[in-house]
């Protein structure tokens, strides 16, 4: 019989009805592709693709689009069921749908409704390849630090294996000597700490306290494009770019003057700037429509999809046209910085 801290986590039923043993996992939503797609009344339309690095056009279903194998599988060992992460997508997912069409209504949503509709974004930016490549990668430095944390700051750990190996007490040089030896493949990461593929999936949710009222506080301004211009979609649709530090990562509130843009739709971009909490639509120049196509356009990992082979080559042309630009809102790796607060009085003893 389990004891109450060894039992697995009680999962809520509105998670436990998104279980399934779902083998494809999307990383961008189905009913977001089918907004994109040639026929949105259809389940599973066709959508036009265009490769960011080939130029290379094809249709496809939106069923194909934006999925990989066993993305957000668990193994047993995560001590949950293995399409818990998939079911929590799934469920920010059903949340989200009734939000966007509140949205293109010009709805104002409310407190609640902004809350659910920030665990969607947070969740499409945290669950593509990239997102999860800088997850991992924050993961990764953490334990590292820690690893190299404990060995500097626990010698006698060191101490006793080197007693167990030498059968007698080691000299403070042979402490450090083994110290060093250990430490500096860590440093320049030709032994590498990694936290696991689970702990990847399941990172995905960590940030959720922090980044949800972070996100929920922002500006939310609606783009509608007009005069027959159209928005496109990528297979890393939400865009954050400080455009007075474009060379630099922008987080969501890095700066005062970092903003995120979200494609909802052909016709309408949610574009995010940093508080105070607010809500409205403005009806956006085909040269706004455009430097933010651009923004999408730089963000794609490999690929751009629309409804209609014209409008994905005018994007890729202009692309092209705007080299410069485009590099400018190439969204940046993370950074990663090690503080450690210094109690005052030890610095006075020193």
């Amino acid at each position: 019989m389990q004891d109450k801290e060894n039992k697995a986590p009680e999962i809520p039923k509105a998670i436990q009805q998104h279980l399934s043993n779902a083998k494809r996992h999307h990383y961008v939503p189905q009913f977001l592709l089918r907004r994109f797609s040639t026929n949105p009344a259809e389940e599973h339309p066709q959508i036009y693709r265009l490769d960011v690095k080939t130029g290379a056009i094809s249709k496809l279903s939106t069923l194909n689009c934006a999925v990989i194998q066993h993305y957000n599988r668990l193994s047993a060992a995560s001590g949950l069921p293995a399409g818990f992460a998939e079911a929590m997508l799934s469920y920010a997912e059903s949340r989200a749908v009734p939000l966007v069409e509140k949205l293109l209504h010009g709805e104002i949503l409310d407190l609640q409704e902004r809350v659910e509709f920030s665990i969607f974004l947070m969740a499409q930016q945290m669950r593509t390849p990239r997102g999860r490549e800088w997850l991992r990668f924050g993961q990764d430095q953490a334990a590292k630090f820690w690893v190299l944390k404990q060995l500097y700051e626990n010698r006698d750990i060191t101490k006793e294996h080197l007693r167990e190996d030498l059968g007698r007490e080691p000299t403070e040089d042979e402490i450090d000597e083994s110290i060093r030896q250990t430490a500096e493949p860590l440093e320049r990461d030709e032994l590498r700490v990694s936290t696991g593929q689970d702990m990847e999936i399941l990172g995905m949710f960590t940030p959720a306290p922090d980044l949800i009222p972070l996100i929920g506080e922002m500006n939310w301004i609606l783009l509608e494009a007009s005069g027959g211009q159209s928005f496109i979609l990528s297979d890393d649709p939400l865009v954050r770019l400080d455009p007075l530090n474009p060379d630099g990562p922008a987080a969501w509130r890095s700066s005062p003057t970092v903003e995120a843009t979200m494609p909802l739709d052909p016709h309408y971009c949610l574009r995010l700037r940093q508080p105070p909490l607010a809500q409205s639509t403005r009806v956006v120049t085909a040269e706004e429509v455009l430097d933010t196509n651009l923004r999408t356009y730089a963000g794609a990992r490999e690929a751009i999809f629309g409804p209609t082979e014209q409008l994905l080559e005018s994007v890729h042309t202009a692309a092209k046209a705007n080299a410069i630009r485009v590099d400018l809102y190439r969204p940046k790796p993370p950074t990663m910085y090690v503080l450690e607060r210094i109690d005052p009085r030890d610095a006075q003893r020193d």
